[in-house]
């Protein structure tokens, strides 16, 4: 699964580091792509 999704110093204000295991299940990804997107889109308003 997912290892974990902390902002990672070296990266810029709005940017998100995703750590995860390498035998992730693609599904996972997906889901969890799905699940930034919608709070991003959520800020937006």
């Amino acid at each position: 699964g997912i290892l974990d999704t902390e902002p990672y110093r070296k990266l810029g204000k709005n940017q998100l580091r995703v750590g995860m295991f390498p035998a992730i299940d693609p599904e996972d990804i997906k889901a969890l792509t799905k699940c930034i997107e919608y709070v991003v889109e959520s800020l937006k308003k």
